[in-house]
């Protein structure tokens, strides 16, 4: 237990340098482009990146997830799983260009086809690199995994950049991700001495199809859920309203990524190490959730507090429509974080078909969500997005009950850090009402005030798990550091 914790100590200290710094410089130049570029340019591009999303989960066949789960390890498996991603990504990259024309019809946007056409490849450049990052996760090299994706990054945004400030509008998002796939994918094969074979073992291709078949109904109802959507904004309200919406849920995302995220890097290589043992599984999981909160709640409730002024401040005062949205969303990503690991708990167990169910009911209440409410306004729908929130968690709860015996009273802790944070930050708003004070002093004393209170009350909840964390980031310093 020591060696894996250590393991995964190192993991989520790399993984916290890779999200840390990538997100830093992604923040950077979103700020830039959002100067740059307008909602509408914005929200075309995460019109075209939903679409992708949703066609581009055919191509990966859960293969990632296969290699590092695993325990059928050889060079066939390995050299079938990368042939059958290629060519399932070259079809779905086919599929993407030729339905690009009537989906932009279908949704009303005419600029929306050739987009779609450009960023195509991306889905053949992000397969070619599944199998060696596959290996390098299974491998724990989590620091060449940070390296990759920070080079590649960085990178990007330069090129994105650049072509902004050219007056290439929409065009700089698309060479942004076309380029980012592209420095990604050069990098993992550097990084890896493997390199495919031509062996191709029907007996492994038949293991990959029986988990990559519940991985991949999973897979492609979870990329309809989460843009879900952006697809009806898109068609309802346009692409200017969805360009707001996508910069809440961008803010959002960023912060969930580089807090939890951090976690999520190393989740499924830690459940699956203790697989077969329930009792270091179900500590492992409640460490993971606990853990989840401390790191989550915080951010959350300082977005929540100066948004009105960071947003404007940052973007510029054409996006102010995205700041109540973004203030109600981040009650929505505090619930949702109670539910951040039952994919990777269920997917290290092989219940692929269970995590199949909870993603089916979810994407069916965010259809219903999302047509009832989207009419009524964008801050209407992120309320809405938090009560669908909660009802993911109590499902959430109840399989992971009776598939994998996790109690619920391992939700009490993290919850009770949820609605401490919601609370906080309702009276850090009222104390910046009634201090009315300037903007900027106002904002930053009320997050000073809120973050003072989830300090407080996340060390009267978990005052043992601060204590094992702040050990853990001495063992990493002592770790990097000489003496």
């Amino acid at each position: 237990m020591a060696e894996l914790r250590t393991s995964v100590a190192s993991g989520v200290g790399w993984a916290a340098v890779q999200k840390w710094s990538v997100r830093l410089a992604s923040v950077l130049t979103f700020v830039v482009l959002g100067r740059l570029l307008g909602p509408a340019d914005i929200g075309l591009v995460t019109l075209a990146l939903a679409c992708l999303g949703v066609i581009g989960v055919v191509a990966e066949l859960g293969v990632t997830t296969f290699l590092v789960q695993t325990e059928s390890w050889d060079e066939e498996v390995r050299s079938t799983a990368f042939w059958t991603a290629l060519v399932l990504s070259f079809a779905a990259g086919g599929l993407v260009a030729g339905l690009a024309v009537p989906l932009a019809a279908l949704l009303g946007q005419p600029r929306l086809a050739p987009v779609l056409v450009a960023l195509a490849p991306v889905l053949v450049l992000t397969s070619l690199s599944d199998v060696p990052t596959a290996i390098l996760q299974r491998e724990l090299r989590f620091r060449e995994i940070a390296v990759r994706e920070m080079v590649a990054s960085l990178l990007s945004a330069g090129v994105g950049v650049a072509l902004a400030v050219e007056g290439a509008g929409v065009w700089a998002l698309v060479a942004q991700s076309l380029s980012q796939a592209a420095v990604g994918t050069v990098m993992v094969w550097r990084m890896s001495a493997w390199r495919p074979t031509r062996s191709f073992s029907r007996a492994a291709f038949t293991e990959l199809r029986r988990f990559g078949g519940p991985v991949l109904g999973f897979n492609i109802m979870l990329a309809i859920r989460d843009r879900l959507e952006q697809f009806l904004l898109g068609a309802l309200l346009g692409v200017s309203a969805l360009g707001y919406w996508a910069v809440a849920m961008r803010l959002l995302a960023l912060l969930a990524d580089v807090s939890v995220g951090v976690l999520d890097s190393v989740a499924l290589p830690m459940f699956a190490a203790t697989r077969g043992q329930p009792e270091r599984f179900r500590r492992a999981f409640g460490q993971a959730l606990a853990s989840t909160q401390v790191l989550l709640v915080p951010v959350l409730v300082v977005l929540a507090v100066v948004s009105p002024v960071v947003v404007p401040w940052a973007f510029g005062p054409h996006w102010t429509p995205a700041v109540l949205p973004a203030q109600v969303l981040c009650l929505a990503y505090g619930i949702g974080g109670l539910a951040y690991f039952n994919r990777a708990a269920l997917l290290a167990h092989g219940r692929s078909g269970v995590e199949c169910l909870l993603v089916g009911a979810a994407m069916a209440t965010r259809l219903v969500i999302v047509v009832v409410v989207a009419p009524h306004g964008l801050t209407a729908l992120a309320w809405a997005f938090s009560a669908d929130s909660l009802c993911t968690v109590v499902l959430g709860a109840v399989a992971l009950r009776r598939t994998l015996g996790v109690q619920p009273r391992a939700l009490s802790r993290p919850a009770g850090i949820v609605v401490s944070g919601g609370l906080i930050t309702l009276a850090a708003l009222a104390f910046v009402h009634l201090l009315a004070a300037g903007p900027v002093a106002g904002a930053f004393s009320g997050a000073a005030l809120a973050l003072a209170g989830v300090a407080v009350a996340m060390w009267a909840m978990n005052a043992t798990l601060l204590r094992q964390l702040a050990g853990d980031v001495q063992q990493l310093v002592r770790r990097r550091v000489p003496a």
